[in-house]
């Protein structure tokens, strides 16, 4: 079964409105840091306080890429230079978190990273990358090898369809609901 891809409109809105209700969030504990007296609670906030422009850049980042990819075939291909680049951007805010965490606790533990750190962004940019136009191509050809053999519908015979599954399901919840509502009702 197909999924059918959501509309532009859908993932603009959609993703907007996640990035408002987290800048929303964010304030809204920002002014709670400002009330209670917790110091690990403040640094918690104060950080992401920092890395709200990081964050919003990396939502919108994946937001491009999302919306390309909604595209037809030539349109789409600029999809997966975002994907790469927003993890860059996400991989970087994952060592940004290992770092505040090292300084909070005062750990060192994760010094080692700081040495793999310059290695990851490549092979990570170049992995999405890859991997990105592989999805795109294969989605390519798999349509193309498709409208050569399209299989004939199923016959109801056959087996049941999505659809009559979910009445199916729908007709045993209500079924459910209903016997119990009567049970209430005769006591």
């Amino acid at each position: 079964m197909v999924q059918e891809k959501p509309s532009i409109a859908w993932i603009i809105l959609s993703k907007t409105i996640g990035i408002i209700l987290f800048l929303v969030v964010l304030a809204i504990i920002t002014l709670l840091a400002g009330h209670v007296n917790a110091p690990l609670f403040s640094a918690i906030v104060g950080f992401l306080w920092l890395n709200a422009g990081l964050l919003v850049f990396i939502a919108v980042m994946f937001l491009i890429a999302e919306v390309f990819s909604a595209f037809a075939f030539p349109l789409n291909l600029p999809a997966p230079f975002f994907s790469a680049t927003a993890s860059i951007f996400l991989v970087a805010f994952l060592f940004r978190i290992f770092r505040f965490v090292d300084e909070l606790y005062n750990l060192d533990v994760f010094r080692v990273l700081e040495f793999v750190e310059p290695l990851v962004y490549p092979f990570l940019f170049l992995g999405v990358l890859i991997f990105g136009y592989i999805d795109i191509f294969s989605r390519l050809s798999g349509d193309r090898s498709d409208e050569g053999r399209r299989q004939p519908e199923r016959a109801p015979a056959e087996g049941k369809t999505w659809e009559e599954i979910g009445r199916e399901f729908r007709g045993a919840i209500y079924d459910a609901i209903h016997r119990v509502r009567e049970e209430i009702n005769r006591r």
